[in-house]
């Protein structure tokens, strides 16, 4: 498949008859003969220019070879104007993977598994196969005649074991308290609005070939009202914070501002061992090469 803001234009695509360039025609010629098709419908625009006196277009294009249309690979391929958000191109949107199955998270709690190492988490894993050893050794001792309820006992053990290790050594992952606190559910219906006010006028300039004055004038009232409201939102948040405040955090608060890098250190090679990945293995490679034991004195006795 082959997507994205292609900004061509080309009768087989664009609304009317444009005038193609030669750089669009080659582009067609090579489609054509590695049998790619078009997957947007003539005419239906999917770039509307914040300049009302330029004419929607059809540049946001995808196409498809015979395997991936065979392969189901550009199910439910559609243009969605929610997508859009504040942007005058419009999203494209399509299933990939169509027959596959979702898998519920079967804890319900969603684990930060970043910082875990594997190590910690085999051993916690090999503890609680253990402690589950009734229920799982038959899947290992020939010929043993399973029964389905042999199996799915086996299976409810595993799964068992591989939360519980999990729990053990992983943190829970929590959203950061930092990422917009003051955002609500007023927030998300300004959203809905201001998506709703552009959905109209795009349609309007669509259907009719010329925009509608009172629907860009609603639109730009729906957008500035979303942004003196978050505006205000913020200002509100930092004001209570600092009312709220003890004096030992006002310390912190600058850290709110500065980004926090991070620059690993390489692996280190280690004469006859296996490199020094962990933090742990590192400070001991350090010290080993740079502290060694001082020599011994010679016998003055």
């Amino acid at each position: 498949m082959i997507t994205g803001d292609a900004n061509l234009h080309h009768i087989r695509w664009s609304r009317g008859a444009p005038r193609s360039s030669s750089i669009t025609e080659e582009v067609v010629a090579w489609l054509d003969e590695h049998n790619f098709i078009i997957l947007n419908k003539k005419g239906i625009p999917t770039h509307f220019p914040h300049d009302t006196g330029k004419h929607p277009s059809v540049i946001d294009l995808t196409w498809a070879n015979v395997h991936a249309t065979q392969t189901d690979a550009t199910r439910d391929w559609a243009i969605e104007e929610k997508l859009a958000v504040g942007s005058d191109h419009i999203g494209l949107r399509w299933v990939l993977n169509s027959n596959s199955n979702e898998i519920d998270n079967l804890m319900g709690i969603r684990y930060n598994m970043k910082e875990v190492k594997s190590k910690d988490w085999i051993e916690a894993f090999d503890i609680e196969v253990e402690l589950r050893k009734d229920k799982l050794s038959i899947l290992l001792e020939d010929g043993n005649t399973l029964t389905h309820h042999d199996l799915d006992a086996a299976a409810e053990a595993l799964t068992d074991a591989l939360k519980q290790a999990t729990a053990k050594v992983a943190p829970v992952r929590k959203p950061s308290v930092r990422s917009k606190p003051w955002w609500d559910s007023s927030c998300n219906a300004a959203v809905n609005q201001v998506q709703q006010a552009k959905r109209a006028k795009r349609q309007h300039r669509m259907e009719n070939g010329f925009p509608s004055e009172w629907l860009e004038k609603s639109a730009k009232y729906e957008q500035n009202h979303f942004h003196w409201m978050t505006k205000w939102k913020k200002q509100q948040w930092a004001v209570q914070i600092v009312e709220e405040a003890h004096p030992e955090d006002m310390y912190s608060f600058r850290k709110w501002s500065k980004g926090g890098r991070q620059y690993p250190m390489p692996a280190i090679e280690c004469a006859g061992q296996t490199p020094a990945t962990t933090h742990a293995e590192k400070c001991k490679a350090l010290r080993d090469e740079l502290y060694q034991p001082p020599p011994a004195l010679p016998d003055e006795t």
